[in-house]
């Protein structure tokens, strides 16, 4: 079972630019809940015997979202969604180039093994990618850790 790693992404532009994007991007869940996808983002194809590789080669990680929380204001949208083990930092880039118009912002933690990160994409350049090892105060600040809870005991 995988650590899952905590991701909310928001995107920003014109109200038709966001619209384009959620409508290329999203797909139905099996509970007829809007979900991100990212085989409509970077498309793998059929599973084959290297299936966890490629996915974690083209997506950043090794599986598809199969829920998310999406609000959606009037110039922008943010998506709340958890992935195994890392961020899906390929899809962002690939968000990035496609979607010139709109501006990307991800932000992520894994508390399991400790990191967070952030990731930003405008007019198809990477602004920023940064992730760090998480700090005391990070793991407070995000509710791995009660602010009096020691870290060798949680």
């Amino acid at each position: 079972m995988p650590n899952w790693c905590e991701n909310r992404l928001k995107a920003e532009g014109d109200r038709k630019d966001v619209d384009t994007f959620l409508s290329d991007c999203f797909s139905e869940n099996e509970y007829k809940r809007k979900t991100l996808d990212f085989e409509k983002i970077v498309p793998l194809g059929e599973p084959g015997e290297d299936w966890y590789e490629k996915q974690y080669d083209h997506w950043g990680t090794n599986g598809n979202i199969s829920e998310c929380d999406i609000e959606d204001d009037d110039g922008s949208i943010s998506v709340w969604f958890e992935t195994a083990w890392s961020p899906p930092i390929p899809i962002l880039k690939a968000l990035t180039k496609k979607y010139t118009a709109l501006s990307f912002t991800l932000e992520y933690s894994e508390g399991g093994i400790g990191f967070r990160g952030v990731f930003e994409g405008r007019q198809g350049e990477v602004i920023r990618d940064d992730s760090w090892d998480m700090t005391r105060e990070d793991m407070v600040e995000l509710g791995y850790l009660d602010a009096d809870e020691n870290e060798e005991t949680a």
